[in-house]
Protein backbone atom coordinates (compact mmCIF):
# COMPACT_ATOMS: atom_id res chain seq x y z
CA UNK A 1 0.00 0.00 0.00
CA UNK A 2 1.34 3.40 -0.98
CA UNK A 3 1.62 6.13 1.66
CA UNK A 4 -0.85 8.99 1.52
CA UNK A 5 0.38 12.39 0.37
CA UNK A 6 -1.69 15.54 0.69
CA UNK A 7 -0.93 18.21 -1.86
CA UNK A 8 -2.28 21.63 -0.94
CA UNK A 9 -2.44 24.38 -3.54
CA UNK A 10 -1.41 28.01 -3.50
CA UNK A 11 -3.99 30.78 -3.16
CA UNK A 12 -5.12 30.34 -6.78
CA UNK A 13 -6.25 26.75 -6.23
CA UNK A 14 -6.06 24.09 -8.91
CA UNK A 15 -8.70 25.26 -11.38
CA UNK A 16 -6.27 27.32 -13.48
CA UNK A 17 -3.04 25.75 -12.28
CA UNK A 18 -1.83 23.22 -14.81
CA UNK A 19 1.55 23.18 -13.03
CA UNK A 20 0.16 20.74 -10.44
CA UNK A 21 0.10 17.99 -13.08
CA UNK A 22 3.92 18.03 -13.11
CA UNK A 23 3.91 16.99 -9.46
CA UNK A 24 1.12 14.44 -9.84
CA UNK A 25 2.89 12.66 -12.72
CA UNK A 26 6.12 12.44 -10.76
CA UNK A 27 4.51 11.24 -7.50
CA UNK A 28 1.59 9.02 -8.54
CA UNK A 29 3.64 5.81 -8.56
CA UNK A 30 4.91 6.38 -5.01
CA UNK A 31 1.93 7.94 -3.24
CA UNK A 32 -1.83 7.89 -2.97
CA UNK A 33 -2.32 11.57 -3.66
CA UNK A 34 -5.10 13.66 -2.15
CA UNK A 35 -5.43 17.16 -3.59
CA UNK A 36 -6.69 20.07 -1.52
CA UNK A 37 -7.59 23.28 -3.31
CA UNK A 38 -6.70 26.01 -0.79
CA UNK A 39 -9.47 28.47 -1.74
CA UNK A 40 -12.12 25.73 -1.53
CA UNK A 41 -10.68 24.52 1.77
CA UNK A 42 -10.97 28.11 3.04
CA UNK A 43 -14.49 28.59 1.58
CA UNK A 44 -13.23 31.37 -0.70
CA UNK A 45 -14.63 32.01 -4.15
CA UNK A 46 -11.51 33.22 -5.97
CA UNK A 47 -13.22 33.65 -9.35
CA UNK A 48 -12.42 36.96 -11.03
CA UNK A 49 -10.58 38.33 -7.99
CA UNK A 50 -7.13 39.87 -7.88
CA UNK A 51 -4.31 38.25 -5.94
CA UNK A 52 -4.63 40.97 -3.31
CA UNK A 53 -8.38 40.35 -2.90
CA UNK A 54 -7.88 36.58 -2.55
CA UNK A 55 -5.01 37.07 -0.12
CA UNK A 56 -7.13 39.42 2.01
CA UNK A 57 -9.86 36.76 2.28
CA UNK A 58 -7.32 34.16 3.42
CA UNK A 59 -5.88 36.50 6.04
CA UNK A 60 -9.34 37.62 7.24
CA UNK A 61 -10.62 34.22 8.31
CA UNK A 62 -9.93 31.96 5.34
CA UNK A 63 -6.76 30.44 6.78
CA UNK A 64 -8.59 29.60 10.01
CA UNK A 65 -11.48 27.98 8.12
CA UNK A 66 -9.03 25.93 6.03
CA UNK A 67 -7.10 24.85 9.13
CA UNK A 68 -10.26 23.78 10.96
CA UNK A 69 -11.57 21.85 7.95
CA UNK A 70 -8.25 20.09 7.39
CA UNK A 71 -7.93 19.09 11.06
CA UNK A 72 -11.51 17.77 11.04
CA UNK A 73 -11.11 15.89 7.74
CA UNK A 74 -7.68 14.27 8.00
CA UNK A 75 -7.37 11.98 11.01
CA UNK A 76 -4.47 9.72 9.97
CA UNK A 77 -0.78 10.58 10.04
CA UNK A 78 0.16 11.98 6.62
CA UNK A 79 2.92 13.43 4.49
CA UNK A 80 2.21 16.85 2.98
CA UNK A 81 3.48 18.83 0.01
CA UNK A 82 2.19 22.39 0.09
CA UNK A 83 2.61 25.52 -1.96
CA UNK A 84 2.55 29.14 -0.81
CA UNK A 85 -0.54 29.74 1.39
CA UNK A 86 -1.04 25.95 1.52
CA UNK A 87 2.12 25.63 3.60
CA UNK A 88 0.83 28.15 6.12
CA UNK A 89 -2.47 26.28 6.35
CA UNK A 90 -0.72 22.96 7.05
CA UNK A 91 1.73 24.52 9.53
CA UNK A 92 -1.14 26.00 11.55
CA UNK A 93 -3.18 22.79 11.22
CA UNK A 94 -0.25 20.77 12.57
CA UNK A 95 -0.11 23.09 15.56
CA UNK A 96 -3.84 22.40 16.10
CA UNK A 97 -3.49 18.62 15.95
CA UNK A 98 -3.22 17.57 12.31
CA UNK A 99 -0.99 14.48 12.34
CA UNK A 100 1.75 15.45 9.89
CA UNK A 101 4.62 12.98 9.38
CA UNK A 102 6.50 15.38 7.12
CA UNK A 103 5.87 18.74 5.52
CA UNK A 104 7.67 19.94 2.44
CA UNK A 105 6.49 23.44 1.67
CA UNK A 106 7.49 25.61 -1.27
CA UNK A 107 7.29 29.42 -1.23
CA UNK A 108 5.21 29.64 1.96
CA UNK A 109 6.19 33.20 2.78
CA UNK A 110 3.47 33.84 5.39
CA UNK A 111 5.35 31.44 7.65
CA UNK A 112 7.62 34.37 8.47
CA UNK A 113 4.88 35.50 10.85
CA UNK A 114 4.81 32.21 12.77
CA UNK A 115 6.48 31.99 16.18
CA UNK A 116 5.80 28.32 17.03
CA UNK A 117 6.91 25.28 15.05
CA UNK A 118 4.90 22.06 14.69
CA UNK A 119 6.53 18.88 15.97
CA UNK A 120 7.13 17.21 12.62
CA UNK A 121 9.80 16.92 9.96
CA UNK A 122 9.80 20.18 8.04
CA UNK A 123 11.64 21.26 4.91
CA UNK A 124 11.02 24.68 3.41
CA UNK A 125 12.04 25.84 -0.03
CA UNK A 126 12.20 29.48 -1.14
CA UNK A 127 13.41 31.38 -4.16
CA UNK A 128 16.31 33.73 -3.57
CA UNK A 129 14.36 36.58 -5.20
CA UNK A 130 11.18 36.05 -3.16
CA UNK A 131 11.09 39.29 -1.22
CA UNK A 132 8.66 37.93 1.39
CA UNK A 133 10.63 34.82 2.40
CA UNK A 134 11.52 34.62 6.11
CA UNK A 135 14.83 36.11 7.19
CA UNK A 136 17.78 34.03 8.39
CA UNK A 137 17.00 34.87 12.03
CA UNK A 138 13.55 33.31 11.69
CA UNK A 139 15.02 30.02 10.45
CA UNK A 140 17.63 30.07 13.20
CA UNK A 141 15.12 30.86 15.96
CA UNK A 142 12.64 28.16 14.91
CA UNK A 143 15.36 25.67 13.91
CA UNK A 144 13.70 24.88 10.58
CA UNK A 145 15.40 23.08 7.68
CA UNK A 146 15.30 25.20 4.57
CA UNK A 147 16.93 25.82 1.24
CA UNK A 148 17.00 28.98 -0.84
CA UNK A 149 17.23 28.38 -4.58
CA UNK A 150 19.40 30.95 -6.33
CA UNK A 151 17.92 33.35 -8.88
CA UNK A 152 14.33 32.10 -8.50
CA UNK A 153 11.22 33.92 -7.26
CA UNK A 154 8.01 33.11 -5.40
CA UNK A 155 6.38 31.26 -8.30
CA UNK A 156 9.35 28.91 -8.76
CA UNK A 157 7.15 25.91 -7.92
CA UNK A 158 5.49 26.31 -11.32
CA UNK A 159 8.76 25.41 -13.03
CA UNK A 160 9.64 21.86 -14.08
CA UNK A 161 13.11 21.98 -12.49
CA UNK A 162 11.61 22.65 -9.05
CA UNK A 163 8.92 19.99 -9.54
CA UNK A 164 11.67 17.50 -10.43
CA UNK A 165 13.76 18.47 -7.38
CA UNK A 166 10.85 18.31 -4.95
CA UNK A 167 9.39 15.06 -6.29
CA UNK A 168 12.73 13.31 -6.55
CA UNK A 169 13.31 13.95 -2.88
CA UNK A 170 9.78 12.92 -1.89
CA UNK A 171 10.05 9.70 -3.91
CA UNK A 172 13.42 8.84 -2.39
CA UNK A 173 12.58 9.59 1.20
CA UNK A 174 8.97 8.36 1.55
CA UNK A 175 8.88 8.15 5.35
CA UNK A 176 12.42 9.24 6.05
CA UNK A 177 13.38 12.78 6.89
CA UNK A 178 12.98 15.06 3.91
CA UNK A 179 16.33 16.25 2.67
CA UNK A 180 16.46 18.69 -0.23
CA UNK A 181 19.82 18.42 -1.96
Amino acid sequence: MKPKLLIISDLWGFSNSNWISMYQKLLVNSYDIVLYDAPKLAAINATNLTEEEIHKQFVNGGIKKAVDKLVATETEKIDVLAFSIGGTIVWKAALKGLKVKSLLSVSSTRLRKETKKPKTEIQLLFGENDMYKPGKDWFKTLKVNYKVIEKLNHNMYKEQQIANLVCENLNITHHENINIR
